[in-house]
């Protein structure tokens, strides 16, 4: 299942409890979407991991 909030993608699955939270472009609501900026706001911010446009 996944649900979308703003730029961030969280998806449930797995052993029970886990989740897993993904900033889709980056941390895109703050920091223009796409770039290093976002990325690494994106990592500060907690995310699991990024999803970027190529």
């Amino acid at each position: 299942m996944t649900h979308t909030n703003g730029s961030w993608v969280t998806r449930a699955g797995g052993p029970e409890g886990m989740h897993e939270a993904h900033a889709a472009r980056g941390a895109s609501s703050v920091c223009p979407e796409n770039t290093m900026s976002a990325f690494r706001r994106a990592i500060d911010l907690g995310a699991d991991g990024i999803e970027f446009d190529v």
